[in-house]
This record gives structure tokens, C-alpha cells and sequence, in this order.
């Protein structure tokens, strides 16, 4: 009878521990979808959305902020894990707050955000890392999730397909994209983010060839035309698709080669590139400032002294007479918030998930797989987009870093096992 009422306890704990899991991804993948634009918009509240960006109240927030709250009151006495397994959170969190001290544009609500964000990804990776159940577990809730946002695309496809021509739309992708959708409020990096995950999902864990085609062809409809889109895919592809080092340097190096051949087009294209000047921005935070100019300074900085780095930075040919106030990369906003140091620690935290997730991912199952590609098309994605700071940024680290601790420490004790 103690033995059946256990493993009923433990079952239970199986079914909230993974259906916790799934519910943090759903609202990750809320936050990349529209989702704050409809309810906002359902109760009537103001929302902006234009060519340049968009906003509306952040209920995704709120949200996980009152999920994690409620998962701890109800979970914490069955919560334990190894103070090693959490030291790159506590870290991080020391990062940020010498940082806040430290820095004079440094902006204090920022670090609360930051901080509780962190906390949610500490109690996901902790949920996953030191848990005895697996995340290979078929959820119907994760699985009926990836239907409805790949329904959410194919409709996404649909409208920019009623609106324009093909031969239009492969010419002006960004006109097509942001005009037909704008008024349903897809942002399109967000959404590039989306169809990275919705990717990754189908590559891994679906095992229909025929769901697994049709999916690759909604998502490559639009995910192509997306530049970062582009980068994250190559990035998280060389990592997780290609397993020999070897092929990965010959492709790093084959990349290099043609930047090479074709410098001179592409540099006459990058000035261009609002990003190039963002880059050279957090070029001259670094030199200027050893620890940035603080967590969420990095907009006040660069809107203070936007004429001065305009005419030190731009040249005659500019076709802006601003320098963007937003980082436009994950790399300038890390390096320009924190400086050089910190910078590379932060950065130092995040390869080391990605290179546990490549040497152990024999050991991962289709949905830890999909997880770790996800994080690390993420990473390559921020190359040209600034979304490190986001609540969904932190809900797939704190998965990814469970996955990749968990995965390491089966492989240890596969190891000690054998001897």
C-alpha cells in the first residue's frame, strides 16, 4: 500500500514537474507571439504598433512572475539542488547589481526585471536539473501549443500572400512583411524568434514526415526573408547538426573566405546598416566606461549624446542623421551595459551552456534537444537583434541550462558507472 501510494506521489510530481515545464514555453512563445497586442487590445487598452516597433502592457510578465510565485509556494519543500549547479545565476545576479552600483546610466528598475527574471530561469533550470523525472515525457499541452502557433504562421503566410504579389514580395520582403502585418501586431524579429522554436520542435520531435514537411515549408516562407532568422539557423545548425569540429571550422573558415572575396560590396552595404553604428557604439561604451554604462542605461546613454556620436561616428554618405537608440544586437547590449569584463563573463556563462549542450546532446531526448537548439539559435540570432534581457530570453535559459547540467551529470555518472 506504501508502495503504490509513493509511486502515485511520484507521478504526480512527474505530471506538475513537466506540465511546469511546458507552461513557462507556452509563455515564452506567448511573448514572442502577439500575444500582449490582442488581450491588450481585447480590454481596451493602448497599444502602438508601426514600422519601427510597437508596444502594449506586458502581461506576459506578470504572468510568469505570478507562475513562478505560486510554483514555489507549492513545490518548494520537494525543491533541492547543489549550490555548484546554481553559482553561474548567483553570478549573473552579482553582475548585475556591482553593475547597477557601479555605473552612472544604470537603470534600478532594470535590475529588479533582471533579477526576477533570473530567478524564474534559476527555478526552471533547477526544476529540470535535479529532478528525477525526464523531460522526454509527451505533454499534450506542449503538443497541441506547437499546432496553434504553427496555425498562427500559416495565417501570418496567408495574409502577406492576399496582399502582395510573390515577385513583390521576395524583392521588398521587409515592406510586404511589416505592412501586411502590422495591424495584427507581429513584430518581426519576435516572430523570427517564434519560427526558430516551431523549427526547432518540428526538427526534433515530430516524428511525422508528412507534419514535419508541411511545417518546414510554413516556416520557411517567412523565417527566410528574416536576416536573423538566417544567422541562428546557420549558427544552431553548425553546432547541432554538424557533430565534427573539423566540418564546423572548415565552414567557419569557407565563410570567412567569401566575407573576404566579396569585402568590398559588403562593406559598402553594412554602412548602411543602422547595426554597423550600434556596434561601433558599444565599441566606444568599452573604451570609455570599464563597467558600460549600466544595466538599461544603454538607450539614456546613447539618446543623451546622440549628436556628438553621430558626427564622430557617421559618414558623409549616412542616410540617418541619428544613431538608433536601440542596441539592435545582443553583443552591443551586453558589452555596452556591462563592459568588457563582465561582458565576457556573461558571454563566457551562455557558450558554456551551448558547449555541454554539443558534446552531451547523444545523451538529450527529442524535446531537451529541441530546447538546446532553440538557445542556441537564439544566441546567433541576437548577433543582429537585442532580446537577451526579455522575460523569453531567460524562461529558455533557465531550460537549457537544466538540460545541459542534467545531461552533464548522466554523462559523469554514465562514466563513473563504467569504471
Amino acid at each position: 500500500m506504501d508502495n503504490m501510494v509513493r509511486a502515485g506521489s511520484i507521478y504526480s510530481l512527474h505530471t506538475i514537474r513537466f506540465s511546469v515545464v511546458s507552461l513557462f514555453i507556452l509563455l515564452g512563445l506567448l511573448r514572442i507571439s502577439g500575444f500582449n497586442f490582442y488581450l491588450a487590445q481585447l480590454l481596451g487598452m493602448p497599444v502602438e504598433i508601426n514600422h519601427l516597433g510597437g508596444g502594449a502592457f506586458n502581461f506576459i510578465n506578470y504572468i510568469a512572475t505570478s507562475s513562478l510565485l505560486l510554483c514555489i509556494a507549492l513545490t518548494w519543500q520537494r525543491l533541492y539542488t547543489k549550490w555548484s549547479s546554481i553559482l553561474p545565476f548567483v553570478l549573473l545576479g552579482a553582475i548585475y547589481i556591482i553593475n547597477n552600483l557601479l555605473t552612472a546610466y544604470s537603470n534600478p528598475t532594470w535590475l529588479i526585471y533582471q533579477l526576477i527574471y533570473l530567478t524564474i530561469a534559476c527555478f526552471l533550470h533547477i526544476y529540470i536539473r535535479d529532478s528525477d523525472y525526464t523531460v522526454a515525457s509527451y505533454d499534450n499541452f506542449l503538443k497541441y501549443g506547437f499546432y496553434i502557433f504553427l496555425s498562427y504562421v500559416l495565417f501570418c503566410d496567408i495574409q502577406i500572400i492576399l496582399q502582395y504579389p510573390m515577385n513583390y514580395y521576395i524583392a521588398e520582403f521587409n515592406d510586404a512583411f511589416v505592412h501586411a502585418l502590422d495591424d495584427f501586431g507581429v513584430m518581426k524579429q519576435q516572430f523570427g524568434y517564434l519560427l526558430g522554436f516551431l523549427l526547432a520542435y518540428t526538427l526534433f520531435v515530430v516524428r511525422s514526415r508528412r507534419v514535419q514537411i508541411i511545417a518546414l515549408l510554413i516556416i520557411a516562407f517567412t523565417g527566410l526573408g528574416i536576416r536573423s532568422f538566417v544567422l541562428g539557423l546557420i549558427g544552431a545548425s553548425l553546432f547541432f547538426l554538424v557533430r565534427s569540429p573539423k566540418k564546423i571550422l572548415f565552414a567557419l573558415l569557407l565563410g570567412a573566405a567569401c566575407l573576404y572575396l566579396l569585402r568590398d560590396s559588403f562593406v559598402s552595404e553594412i554602412i548602411y546598416d543602422t547595426r554597423f553604428y550600434s556596434y561601433y557604439n558599444a565599441f566606444d561604451i568599452v573604451q570609455q566606461f570599464p563597467f558600460g554604462v549600466g544595466l538599461g542605461g544603454y538607450p539614456e546613454y546613447t539618446e543623451i549624446f546622440n549628436r556628438n556620436l553621430f558626427a564622430d561616428f557617421y559618414s558623409s554618405e549616412a542616410i540617418l542623421d541619428y544613431i538608433p537608440i536601440a542596441p539592435e544586437s545582443d553583443i552591443v547590449h551586453v558589452f555596452g551595459s556591462l563592459g568588457l569584463v563582465l561582458g565576457i563573463i556573461h558571454f563566457v556563462i551562455i557558450g558554456r551552456i551551448i558547449w555541454h549542450g554539443y558534446n552531451l546532446q547523444q545523451y538529450a531526448t527529442p524535446i531537451e534537444q529541441a530546447i538546446l537548439f532553440f538557445f542556441c539559435f537564439m544566441t546567433f540570432f541576437g548577433i543582429s537583434e537585442d532580446s537577451m534581457f526579455s522575460i523569453y530570453y531567460w524562461i529558455f535559459f533557465g531550460l537549457a541550462s537544466g538540460v545541459a547540467s542534467k545531461l552533464l551529470a548522466t554523462h559523469q555518472n554514465t562514466s563513473h558507472a563504467a569504471h
